[in-house]
């Protein structure tokens, strides 16, 4: 959490960590589930960016 491109919620970090340690997974195998949630959230603000943007060019 203290590398994240953005701030973590530490609800929903806990509940993937939780929920993946549960299924036996390893701790270098969580933190890479952490970076890729991580990468997914980022991907889909800067989708929303674009597509905020492009519906301003259009008004």
């Amino acid at each position: 959490m203290a590398q994240a491109a953005l701030p973590w919620s530490p609800t929903s970090c806990r509940r993937i960590w939780t929920r993946a340690r549960k299924r036996g997974e390893a701790v270098e195998v969580v933190l890479e589930r952490l970076t890729r949630a991580e990468a997914a959230c980022l991907a889909r603000e800067r989708f929303a960016r674009q597509f905020s943007a492009g519906a301003e060019d259009n008004t």
